[in-house]
């Protein structure tokens, strides 16, 4: 198949770039694919806690992005839509092998585009060691929902509203549940610090 492409500048534009892969164009579809990889590999890695499921979700994703192309049409958000699916093939690959996963943070990383050298320049390293213990026995009590949410809200930067449409769940039940999660989190660390402890400490 022949790679097009109209217009390099595209590759900055989700929407555009969309477009060109929907008529076609290998390079915008190698070019989505390396954009969100691996942090769609990460997501599924949570949900199935296996790595060859995980990168069996990851493929399956890629190969019927491509071969259903034409069908697809327009999205409001590339993102979304790729999260979205990773998260239904993920289901659907739990659900054929049997298995049940609790929501794992164990290979979560921060959003690179989020600054956490606030908390560096109050605390040191031995109160961030003592700090990530309190934070990782709270995050053991919550719900495999809660730290989806968690995960996607602080880990993957998605606001509340996103994370609804991906988890298809109510936006008031979704900001609800975040609300008792850090109210947890609060009853052990300094609400100050919750935020970004989540954000920097290596906590899984």
């Amino acid at each position: 198949m022949q790679i097009h492409y109209k217009n390099t500048s595209f590759l900055e534009d989700d929407i555009a770039l969309w477009q060109e892969f929907s008529e076609g164009s290998e390079l915008a579809y190698e070019h989505i694919y390396h954009k969100y990889v691996s942090e769609l590999f990460r997501y599924a890695y949570m949900v199935v806690k296996d790595k060859s499921l995980a990168e069996d979700v990851i493929h399956d994703v890629f190969t019927d992005l491509w071969s259903s192309r034409e069908k697809l049409g327009k999205v409001r958000s590339v993102r979304l839509y790729l999260f979205s699916s990773v998260k239904r093939r993920a289901l659907r690959k739990l659900k054929k092998e049997n298995v049940f996963s609790d929501f794992d943070l164990s290979a979560a990383q921060p959003s690179p585009g989020i600054s956490a050298s606030f908390l560096d320049e109050l605390i040191d390293v031995q109160q961030k060691e003592t700090l990530a213990a309190k934070v990782k026995k709270c995050l053991a009590g919550l719900s495999n929902r809660q730290r989806e949410i968690i995960y996607l809200r602080f880990y993957q930067d998605m606001s509340y509203d996103e994370i609804a449409q991906l988890l298809q769940l109510d936006q008031k039940y979704i900001y609800n549940l975040a609300s008792k999660a850090f109210g947890i989190l609060r009853k052990s660390i300094p609400p100050i610090f919750v935020v970004y402890v989540l954000l920097i400490i290596d906590l899984f």
